[in-house]
C-alpha cells in the first residue's frame, strides 16, 4: 500500500513475484509512506513500512533559486556540488587580506 492505498502496476512500478515491490525512474508523485501488508477476516499486520522522499536534486534546487553553482564529480562518480557566491567570496577574501595585514603590523 502507499498512502493507505492499493498499490497497481505502472510504468515505473513494478510488482515482484516474491510480494515485493519495485520502483524505477522515481517521480517527485512516488514519494508517500509505503506498508507491507498481510490480511485475513480477523488480522491485518503491517510490515516494513518506508517513508519515501523524492525531490529535485540539489543543482536543480539552485537553478530555480537563481543561485550560482558548480558541479564536480569525485573518484566515485557521485556528483559534488559547490554552491558559489560573488559576493560571499569577496567578502571572506576581503576578510583574510585585512587579517593578513594586521597580523604583519602586529608582529613587525
Amino acid at each position: 500500500m502507499k498512502d493507505d492505498k492499493r498499490i497497481t502496476e505502472a510504468e515505473n512500478v513494478h510488482l515482484q513475484p516474491d510480494k515485493g515491490i519495485r520502483l524505477s525512474n522515481l517521480q517527485i508523485s512516488d514519494s508517500g509512506v509505503y506498508v507491507c501488508q498481510a490480511k485475513t477476516e480477523q488480522t491485518v499486520v503491517s510490515l516494513n513500512t518506508v517513508r519515501l522522499h523524492v525531490g529535485a536534486s540539489i543543482q536543480e534546487e539552485l537553478i530555480r533559486q537563481g543561485g550560482p553553482w558548480l558541479s564536480t564529480e569525485n573518484s566515485f562518480g557521485i556528483p559534488n556540488v559547490w554552491v558559489a557566491s560573488f559576493a560571499g567570496s569577496v567578502i571572506v577574501c576581503g576578510g583574510f587580506w585585512i587579517l593578513l595585514i594586521l597580523m604583519r603590523v602586529y608582529y613587525k
